[in-house]
């Protein structure tokens, strides 16, 4: 299927807008260092996602707002002289643009959207914020597909939040590859239980891995993590992160 919580002192706030340094490693490939068989088994998802369809809820808006119209993509958050008045921060917006044909649902190559991304005006050369391949394709079929206000529940157990089962696992994987090793990205380990509930109790991991705030968003030139995974970290942080 295509798819796709500030240390007490300053130092933290420098660990969250800090970029990875280190090849970006994606969920379920090897933590560095580490044999094969210590990768840990991420919480399962539940879905009633079809899997050849694209949702706008699941897919576009966070893609758009990575890339092209966020508080920390400040390009196309709002109409403004300077971004032509293409506003990309909501399904509205984008459907009743002034651009008539920016997106034209159920014909991907007639939208404005998609004509500028594949000429290669958008996102702009200036920009430090891309658009992949895949992203692209995403974007494509979604329009073709009648580029609906849609959504599908991609949700797991939170009833029983643990840390060992549920929260190890999602940093691992999500996050250990930038923050480990001799030289971890802002000098900050996520790598066992003290310094991962001290960053989640006492940081912005939970805006960063939301795309909230103003922290980068993380993983650090990655997909957003699935919400199910922010919800429990978010709810393991609510029950103050004990080492279950």
């Amino acid at each position: 299927m295509k798819k796709y919580i500030l240390f007490l002192t300053a130092a933290i706030s420098f660990f969250f807008l800090a970029s990875c340094t280190h090849e970006v490693i994606g969920p379920l490939d090897p933590v560095p260092g580490q044999p094969n068989d210590s990768i840990p088994t991420l919480p399962p998802l539940v879905s009633d996602c079809d899997p050849d369809s694209i949702y706008y809820e699941n897919t576009i808006a966070p893609l758009l707002s990575s890339s092209c119209g966020s508080s920390n993509v400040n390009c196309h958050n709002g109409p403004s002289d300077q971004n032509d008045e293409i506003d990309l921060s909501s399904w509205w917006a984008i459907m009743n643009s002034n651009e008539g044909d920016l997106v034209i649902a159920g014909n991907p190559f007639g939208s404005e959207m998609i004509d500028e991304i594949l000429d290669g005006n958008m996102p702009p050369d200036t920009s430090s914020y891309s658009i992949s391949n895949e992203q692209i394709d995403f974007l494509i079929d979604w329009i073709a597909q009648g580029a609906a206000e849609n959504g599908c529940n991609e949700g797991c157990d939170t009833s029983n939040v643990s840390f060992q089962d549920d929260i190890f696992p999602i940093v691992t994987l999500y996050c250990t590859s930038c923050h480990s090793g001799s030289s971890p990205d802002g000098g900050f380990y996520l790598t066992d239980y003290s310094s991962i509930s001290n960053a989640v109790l006492n940081g912005n991991v939970i805006d960063a891995i939301s795309w909230e705030g103003n922290v980068t968003p993380m993983p650090y030139n990655g997909n957003q993590i699935p919400q199910c995974y922010i919800d429990l970290i978010q709810i393991w942080a609510n029950n103050g992160a004990p080492e279950n």
